[in-house]
């Protein structure tokens, strides 16, 4: 046979294959909630951003429009190149028999950097519900990212109130919990963040943040033991050594508190070894040095952590409070006349101004400036 038409054979029968794929991923099974998952993130992988939309709920389609939906997703659409992932499975969770119209699904897939020629393994989860007889993704990530960036800038009740709208439209979103929980954490209500840790856990039992929440609790309530045991869990159900490092950091904040500091050198070191830029790591790791009365110590590691990427707002302004208070003893330790001394005290009123500027109702802040400016009198 002629190399022209075996060509043309050859193409033909790629795009009748191509055409036959198309066409069955087309038909959608609408009454298969695990079915409209599955499309969802075919289409996801395929960067068809436009079937992806076809398949959210109408209800949801009321505070996001395509352009909103599109403009959401431009990042990952303009680094489609630089990486693709592939679905390992998809995991219906346990029905809940009050809510009956909606279905919640673990989705576990392999994400693939070509640039660095690496990989890791992602759990993501998504509610589908009946809407009118047909099954489709309820997408609230704006809803959350909204509700993020009012909190962190200390407007609480606005970025709540999202947080309760979003549950009206998605009842088993764990993610909404688990920030209504970590939100509750900041505020001291820990019966209330216990409550809705928990919640999330159920709702998405495979993430590491729900169980480093729900320690985090634990340890505010001076329960170190379980504080520890879930550090530990969410340790194990880590897939990414990155993620370990506020785990391994966090875990050794409750060994200091417990005055176990070997064990807190063994985590810090641990984080360190994974990743050498961490604020939070540095920050424990300054702490740890404070604990153990070595002040030079503590303030190199907590001036180096403020050097890096910010932490967000209610964990920043402890480390620069942290990092005062550390250059303020050191001064008082100083015969006065010494420029050493004079040095100490202008950047400790430096910092307990930053975290002021984040915070500015804290009483502690606010003592520990007053006795600074007492200080140069």
């Amino acid at each position: 046979m002629h190399f022209k038409t075996i060509f043309m054979n050859k193409t033909v029968y790629i795009f009748l294959i191509s055409y036959l794929f198309s066409s069955c991923s087309n038909n959608i099974d609408y009454s298969n909630p695990k079915s409209v998952v599955e499309e969802f993130y075919k289409q996801k992988e395929t960067s068809k951003i436009e079937k992806e939309y076809e398949l959210i709920a109408d209800t949801c389609k009321e505070y996001a429009n395509f352009q909103d939906y599109k403009d959401y997703y431009n990042a990952r659409d303009n680094n489609k190149s630089k990486f693709h992932y592939s679905i390992l499975s998809i995991y219906q969770l346990p029905l809940n028999p009050f809510l009956t119209k909606y279905r919640r699904f673990e989705i576990t897939y392999m994400y693939i950097n070509k640039e660095s020629n690496t990989s890791e393994i992602i759990i993501a989860y998504e509610t589908v519900f009946n809407e009118n007889g047909k099954w489709k993704i309820i997408w609230t990530k704006n809803l959350i990212d909204a509700a993020e960036k009012l909190i962190e800038s200390e407007k609480i009740d606005e970025g709540m109130e999202i947080y309760n709208e979003l549950l009206k439209y998605d009842p088993l979103n764990g993610y909404a919990y688990y920030h209504i929980g970590w939100t509750q954490f900041r505020q001291g209500y820990y019966e209330l963040a216990l409550e809705n840790s928990k919640k999330a856990i159920e709702l998405n039992p495979n993430k590491d943040i729900n169980y480093n929440l729900l320690a985090s609790i634990y340890s505010a309530q001076e329960n170190k033991e379980l504080a520890i045991e879930n550090y530990k869990k969410a340790i194990e159900m880590t897939l990414s050594d990155k993620d370990k490092v506020y785990l391994y950091s966090n875990l050794s904040m409750t060994y200091i508190d417990m005055f176990e500091y070997n064990e807190a050198h063994v985590y810090i070191n641990k984080a360190l070894k994974i990743d050498t830029s961490d604020t939070h790591v540095w920050w424990a790791k300054g702490k740890l040095h404070e604990n153990e009365n070595n002040i030079d110590s503590a303030i190199i590691c907590l001036k180096k952590a403020t050097t890096f990427e910010p932490m967000n707002n209610y964990l920043q302004s402890q480390l620069y409070y942290s990092l005062s208070n550390m250059e303020f003893i050191q001064a008082k330790r100083i015969l006065d006349k010494n420029p050493q001394k004079d040095y100490l005290l202008i950047d400790a009123k430096k910092q307990i101004l930053k975290a002021l500027d984040i915070n500015p109702d804290d009483e502690q802040y606010k003592e520990l400036l007053n006795d600074i400016k007492n200080s140069t009198k």
